[in-house]
């Protein structure tokens, strides 16, 4: 459900753990270098210019993001500039506005069965790359292969990992098969944005040029300061005249100057919000998406939560209402014991939450603990509050008499260190992960024992992912991932702690819906 505007709240009284919270500081207050910028990249008036435009009149639209671009590949970013490409290339297929349906984009239709693992695709015939190029059945087939096939780590290999071939039958239609029978392929066809046949062998590429089939060309980045797009006035979907003409995308790492810059109307559009950051916006919008923050527990290498009864202790000693009603002032919603929420297919209904009970956790922390310290990272700025959220899970946790040792980061060294060898696996990870295809497999790489992100094994969780990636029954499914969420939750198997909107600030000068995935499509903006 998507609510246009947020209303305000007033505060909640802390009581008990709560108190603990209230004295936490709050990551959007921390200090900065970055100044507000005073001016458009054109030299023009200062701020936005949307409230110059006037029907198609050009106008340029300003949208914050808090870390430069890693690289200009569109098919390895996996940070908070991901959105750029998904308006300078397209994928096949793109979801409604609130997330409830898959339409089709670069293709004409929905894909057809031909049997278990084989499936055509139609390609619409009208669809053309900035060059002028038509995008054919060769484009697709070429993207597809090189990403399922390509020994380099692209950040959407594992939303595409189900697909094993993809071959042109003639230039408008695709043929691709899966290594399995795949539920979700049609989810995943959201996803790998269509590149030219041979785009990635250009000499230089992706620094030499961007050719892609998106209603924006992508004309310049300034490292550390901004990107530069330009409307398609020859793009070949839906008429875009009333979309900006130009749109800069600034890199402002403090969220405190983003919302300044927006009050002074230097910026049109500020996500990932927290909701008391959203109230002071000019305009304030909120959407429900598949974001989950959890605690990873490293129930590996002999570690103290291998241990079920210290597993169980952290579990109670968590007081999850508390960080909800004081850290987000009732904005969030406490997770129920298991990751998926309820707008993902494969949430459990009626498990409830975790119980709190650190009177029990103290029992048990006597009783299993040896005093081992606990490692504890969480990634500072990749989600609202998270070095508010750490600092008061550990103060939970040593409450109880666990001994934490904690690192609130942004070091991308150390980050990456949680999601490789899992040797190098801290004891407790907070993290905030999401689900783009709107299914919970996608979050069980948090419980799979085979894959990077989990530090859990158990067969019994591993058995029933194998039965949800094995059936597209969807009653069948359904069973195996309550399955998983019970077994996770009764075995302690991570911490579940919130579900939370996406909050986004936007200026009065223009007229623009969240989207359920998170993406910002520019051609969807229009003047206020």
């Amino acid at each position: 459900m998507i609510s246009p505007k947020l209303t305000r709240r007033g505060l909640f009284a802390a009581t008990g753990g709560a108190l603990i919270l209230a004295a936490c500081s709050d990551d959007s207050t921390e200090s900065s270098d970055t100044k507000p910028s005073t001016g458009d990249s054109t030299g023009d008036t200062p701020g936005s210019g949307a409230e110059q435009a006037g029907g198609t009149e050009p106008y340029e639209v300003v949208v914050a993001i808090s870390r430069d671009p890693e690289q200009l590949d569109p098919h390895k970013t996996g940070d908070n500039a991901e959105f750029i490409w998904n308006n300078v290339y397209e994928p096949l297929y793109r979801r409604s506005v609130d997330g409830s349906e898959v339409l089709p984009l670069l293709a004409a239709e929905l894909p057809t069965q031909i049997d278990d693992t084989t499936w055509e695709i139609p390609l619409n015939p009208d669809a053309r790359f900035a060059s002028g190029d038509p995008v054919t059945a060769a484009d697709v087939a070429y993207t597809i292969e090189s990403i399922v096939h390509n020994d380099l780590v692209l950040s959407i290999g594992d939303r595409l990992e189900g697909i094993a071939s993809a071959e042109a039958v003639d230039d408008l239609t695709v043929r691709m098969t899966t290594k399995t029978v795949d539920p979700i392929f049609l989810s995943r066809l959201t996803y790998g944005l269509i590149v030219q046949e041979g785009q990635r062998e250009v000499e230089g590429w992706p620094q030499s040029g961007h050719n892609g089939s998106g209603a924006y060309t992508f004309d310049s980045w300034e490292p550390g300061s901004q990107v530069h797009l330009t409307r398609r006035d020859d793009y070949w979907g839906e008429d875009v005249s009333a979309a900006p003409s130009t749109v800069v995308v600034r890199i402002i790492p403090d969220k405190a100057t983003q919302l300044l810059s927006l009050e002074n109307n230097e910026l049109d559009i500020v996500p990932e919000l927290s909701p008391d950051q959203a109230r002071t916006a000019p305009v304030s919008a909120r959407v429900s998406g598949t974001d989950s923050t959890l605690i990873r527990t490293n129930t590996l290498n002999g570690r103290p939560l291998a241990t079920p009864e210290l597993r169980e202790a952290g579990s109670l000693a968590i007081d999850r209402q508390a960080i909800v009603d004081v850290l987000f002032e009732g904005d969030a919603t406490v997770a129920e014991c298991q990751i998926a929420p309820a707008t993902e297919f494969g949430h459990t209904v009626g498990l409830g939450e975790a119980e709190y009970d650190p009177d029990r956790a103290r029992e048990l922390v006597a009783e299993f603990y040896d005093g081992t310290p606990l490692s504890f990272i969480a990634g500072a700025g990749f989600s609202p509050k998270h070095s508010d959220v750490a600092q008061a899970v550990a103060q939970n946790l040593q409450d109880v008499g666990f001994n934490i040792d904690l690192q609130i980061t942004d070091s991308r060294e150390v980050l990456a260190a949680q999601f490789g060898s899992k040797d190098g696996f801290a004891d407790l990870l907070l993290w905030t992960t999401n689900a783009e295809l709107f299914e919970a497999i996608q979050s069980m790489q948090w419980v799979r024992g085979d894959h990077g992100f989990s530090a859990v094994q158990n067969d019994v969780v591993d058995a029933a992912v194998a039965e949800v990636l094995s059936t597209t029954d969807v009653a069948a499914r359904q069973a195996a991932y309550d399955t998983i969420n019970r077994t996770t939750c009764e075995e302690h198997l991570n911490y579940y702690l919130y579900y939370l909107d996406d909050f986004y600030g936007i200026s009065e000068d223009i007229a623009w819906t969240p989207r359920a995935e998170g993406w910002i499509i520019l051609k969807d903006i229009r003047p206020a």
